[in-house]
């Protein structure tokens, strides 16, 4: 008596990590991988998943690098007693702002995408993930949104809001400027910025759970 070779037929399994555990031998255990099957071109399969990947990832490294410019504008804000540097250092960081918005919203959606076509969505990192950005973010609006926001209506620039009601805010005085950007702490936001990124690198590449 030797090894036999037995083919089981299974029903259609849903995309993703699926258990395995064999009912005659408990210790015969492994993990079943179904993904989406791959487009056709001509009769060549077509695997979109790496090109998929390919954009999520140049996408984050756009936001990372657009963002990373607006990240460092509070430091020179903070340290600036000119109130026409200061708007143009503000200016600087809403026009990186809005590259690094794009690069954010390419960087979700191709992360969702790829997660249903590799099926990863069965497993909890992928939603660890989205977690984390979502808590990143909340955070980052209180810490370094609002702040900037008041010294920019602070030097007479109008935010988004106020564009949209065509109001133009009355400049306060350079004491009452510099009250506010005492008030910065841009070294809060660089951590929790920097930890956020790096807990969502862990989870992509060691995908641990």
């Amino acid at each position: 008596m030797g090894p036999a070779d037995v083919a089981y037929a299974l029903g259609a399994l849903e995309p993703g990590s699926h258990q395995f555990r064999c009912s005659v031998h408990p210790t015969m255990t492994g993990i079943i991988e179904v993904k989406w099957p791959a487009a056709t071109d001509g009769g060549e399969t077509v695997d979109f998943y790496p090109w998929i990947v390919l954009l999520h990832v140049v996408s984050a490294f756009v936001f990372i690098l657009a963002h990373g410019v607006s990240a460092f504008v509070p430091f020179k804000v903070r340290d600036e007693p000119d109130r026409a540097r200061i708007s143009a250092l503000l200016d600087l960081s809403g026009s990186s702002l809005n590259l690094s918005f794009v690069g954010l919203g390419l960087a979700v959606v191709s992360g969702i995408v790829a997660a249903i076509i590799g099926g990863h969505f069965s497993q909890f990192w992928p939603w660890a993930a989205i977690g984390v950005l979502i808590v990143v973010s909340g955070l980052m609006t209180p810490m370094a949104t609002y702040p900037l926001t008041a010294i920019r209506r602070a030097v007479g620039q109008p935010n988004r809001d106020d564009r949209k009601k065509g109001i133009v805010p009355e400049p306060l005085t350079d004491a009452q400027i510099a009250t506010l950007r005492a008030g910065l702490r841009p070294e809060l936001a660089a951590v929790v910025g920097f930890v956020g990124l790096v807990v969502l690198i862990w989870l992509m590449q060691t995908k641990p759970f």
